[in-house]
């Protein structure tokens, strides 16, 4: 309700009203309620600040969830035709589109799953810079691609910096004169 209005609260029996009338006053946390919450048509929006689920503080980012050990952090179920799960767009001068800290030892930074036919990550990368680079400072493997059909496609020019190896079979490099 706009308070620019007086409202009263009232029993009203037979289309007489009892008095006295309780005369409606806002609250000290309604005066927030006008802000920074916005809306328009079907959206509602915050213009600055942080919104933080799970914390009282954001930093400098604009959405902050933090989460105990029985929530998980975000999931987005997308189950509209030809639509974007999620969708980031990177500013020209913006570090980096995505950045995720795990700090846990048996769960994973990232997980996607698909079960639709379409893929499950498309990089698109306009700019020069790398569509996708992997740093493992750990023990561990910096990528792994398996399943049903692990098939790996380059469409391009493959450069590696370490050692080559496979796990069987042939191995064919055509001479360089051919």
């Amino acid at each position: 309700l706009p308070f620019n209005t007086q409202y009263y609260l009232s029993v009203n029996v037979q289309g007489m009203d009892l008095f006295p009338r309780i005369e409606l006053t806002s609250s000290a946390y309604s005066f927030y309620s006008s802000g920074p919450w916005q809306t328009h048509t079907d959206e509602v929006y915050i213009e600055s600040g942080t919104v933080c689920i799970g914390t009282s503080s954001g930093g400098n980012m604009k959405l902050r969830i933090d989460t105990d050990d029985s929530y998980s952090g975000i999931s987005i179920n997308n189950n509209s035709t030809n639509q974007t799960g999620i969708r980031i767009n990177n500013g020209t001068n913006a570090a980096n589109a995505i950045s995720i800290f795990n700090n846990s030892s048996d769960s994973k930074a990232l997980y996607i799953s698909n079960s639709g036919s379409g893929n499950a990550v498309v990089i698109y990368n306009q700019n020069g810079g790398k569509g996708l680079w992997v740093k493992n400072y750990g023990g561990g493997e910096a990528a792994r691609f398996s399943g049903n059909s692990s098939d790996v496609v380059i469409e391009g020019n493959l450069s590696v910096g370490g050692t080559l190896s496979k796990g069987g079979g042939s191995f064919v490099i055509d001479h360089p004169l051919d």
